[in-house]
């Protein structure tokens, strides 16, 4: 404890108002803002050790009562039950088309604006000044229990409805283009927030057959978002990089350890809302997959078995092996 008290001032950072706190962070907030705990953090601290460990515990007493009087607990459980329920889609719909198709294959990609990213070292100090303005702004407000919505800037980012309707326009074209999407089965979206960019699409679409050329075809598509958009997207193909827990490229039904690092992945995008969540307006959705498979006729002689012992049903639960999943 005594070491993330040095990085309190940081958790400002997460105050912004295309963002939505999970209630254990809004409460650590308010309680925050009107708490002398402020200074006594970091390069801040003064007096001697037995007076900082005093202000210290006192402010996780307060947290602590305060929690108590808001029924903290039950507000978390409430908060989490989209996370879990996204978490329970997932890993039906995921082993749904290993059950349908002998092997997958898996394009990653991360769909993004031109207009939101930065041309230069210059443009990008400039905006991290701006960034660095509101958000003092903004924290403020907070604190005071005040809207967000009127602290504006100048950045060119990208909202949540233009985000939504680029993704309905992508896939909504896909039998336009036989060529690159004739044997998808299936996709799993998630729509994310950059206080610089805005929003941003991470999608990965999955392909029935033996199609060993995932990187080229990973390309091809972002091309389809870039023309689908305008000229306004651009992408990056995660089929190109090398991960710590590669779930991308060919994966066959009884490879369990590429079914689990596809899991683990994936179960990131819908688990990823359980502590800062987009704000999403009532029709926009931030997590999607598509339609379970038809199942197969049924056949005789044994089911496939091979190698599938200790597949993942879940998320793992240390939150530097979700960061490696995705880096």
């Amino acid at each position: 404890m005594a070491y993330f008290m040095d990085l309190l001032p940081c958790f400002s950072r997460l105050i912004f108002d295309g963002l939505a706190l999970s209630p254990d962070l809004t409460l650590f907030h308010r309680v925050y803002a009107l708490h002398r705990v402020r200074q006594y953090c970091g390069l801040s601290d003064t007096g001697s050790d037995v007076s900082v460990a005093l202000v210290r515990n006192d402010f996780v007493m307060d947290l602590r009562a305060e929690g108590d009087r808001i029924g903290i607990q039950r507000l978390i459980k409430n908060w989490q039950r989209n996370a879990d329920e996204n978490a329970k889609r997932l890993k039906v719909y995921i082993n749904a088309l290993h059950d349908r198709y002998a092997r997958l294959l898996v394009i990653r990609l991360d769909l993004m604006y031109r207009q939101a990213a930065c041309q230069d070292e210059e443009q990008a100090l400039d905006w991290h000044q701006h960034l660095q303005d509101r958000n003092a702004r903004e924290y403020i407000a907070f604190s005071k229990d005040e809207p967000l919505n009127g602290y504006c800037d100048d950045l060119p980012r990208v909202d949540i409805l233009t985000v939504t309707e680029d993704w309905r326009h992508f896939k909504d074209n896909m039998r336009g283009k036989p060529s690159l999407f004739r044997h998808m089965v299936g996709y799993v979206t998630s729509i994310e927030f950059s206080s610089t960019g805005g929003h941003h699409l991470h999608v990965a679409l999955i392909f029935d057959g033996s199609h060993r050329q995932h990187e080229w075809l990973g390309d091809q598509i972002g091309q389809y978002w870039v023309e689908i958009t305008g000229g306004r997207g651009y992408y990056h193909n995660c089929n190109r990089g090398s991960y710590k827990y590669p779930g991308t490229g060919q994966i066959d039904h009884h490879d369990a350890e590429k079914r689990r690092n596809l899991m683990r992945t994936l179960m990131y995008l819908a688990k990823k809302d359980q502590f800062v969540r987009v704000k999403a307006s009532p029709k926009s959705k931030t997590f999607m997959t598509g339609h379970l498979p038809s199942p197969l006729p049924r056949r005789t002689g044994r089911p496939r078995t091979k190698g599938m012992d200790h597949l993942p049903n879940e998320a793992p639960d240390s939150p530097s092996s979700l960061t490696d999943a995705v880096t």
